[in-house]
C-alpha cells in the first residue's frame, strides 16, 4: 500500500467519524465535492497545501517533513508511524495552519 492510498484511507475514515459528507468537508475546504472523492479512491496526490487545508477542517495534526515511518502490520501504517514517533517525542506534532 503506497501513501496515496493510505492517505485515502484516511480521509475518508476522518471524514466519516466526523460525519461529514464529501460535499460538506468540500465546501469547508474550499475544494471541489468531485476532487474530494478522486482523493478518497486514490486517483490523485494531494499537494502539501491541499494536506493542510483537510488536516485544518478534519482537525487533525498534520506532520510536516514527511514519512514518520511505517508499522507494517497496520493497514494505515503511516499513522502508527505518526502515533509512535510523537508517543516517543521523536517528531513534535504540528497544527496545520495552511489555507
Amino acid at each position: 500500500m503506497d501513501i496515496r492510498e493510505v492517505f485515502a484511507i484516511n480521509v475518508r475514515r476522518l471524514r466519516q467519524a466526523k460525519g461529514l459528507s464529501q460535499e460538506a468537508l468540500a465546501d469547508e475546504a474550499g475544494m471541489d465535492r468531485t476532487y474530494i472523492s478522486a482523493l478518497e479512491r486514490g486517483v490523485y496526490s494531494a499537494s502539501l497545501t491541499t494536506v493542510g487545508k483537510l488536516a485544518k477542517v478534519l482537525d487533525v495534526v498534520c506532520v510536516t517533513c514527511g514519512w514518520a515511518g511505517r508499522d507494517k502490520t497496520s493497514r494505515a501504517g503511516f499513522c502508527s508511524g505518526v502515533e509512535k514517533a510523537r508517543k516517543y517525542r521523536r517528531i513534535p506534532p504540528v497544527k496545520c495552519t495552511l489555507g
